[in-house]
């Protein structure tokens, strides 16, 4: 699963440099943009693709639970028909 593991130091400007080894074997390059998050003390770079957006990523768990819900448009419609009519 993991092809490289190599040590790293933390720059006084916040960077980290991805090996040249993961870069090719992902087929990184200047000007590709990566998102990075954690999970503890595990830290993930994922790269956007093509026009999608972080905040696309952010929003798939939230509409993987509206989909477990069976929340339709129409539902989220009327819920927001419904809040904006309040005073």
């Amino acid at each position: 699963m993991y092809q490289a593991i190599k040590a790293r130091e933390v720059r006084s400007i916040d960077q980290v440099v991805i090996p040249k080894d993961i870069r090719e074997n992902l087929k990184l390059k200047e000007g590709d943009k990566l998102i990075a998050y954690n999970k503890g003390d595990l830290i993930i770079l994922r790269r956007l693709e093509g026009e999608e957006s972080i905040l696309s990523l952010l929003s798939q768990p939230i509409s993987r639970k509206i989909a477990e819900l069976g929340v339709t448009r129409k539902d989220l419609d009327d819920a927001i028909r419904w809040a904006r009519e309040k005073p």
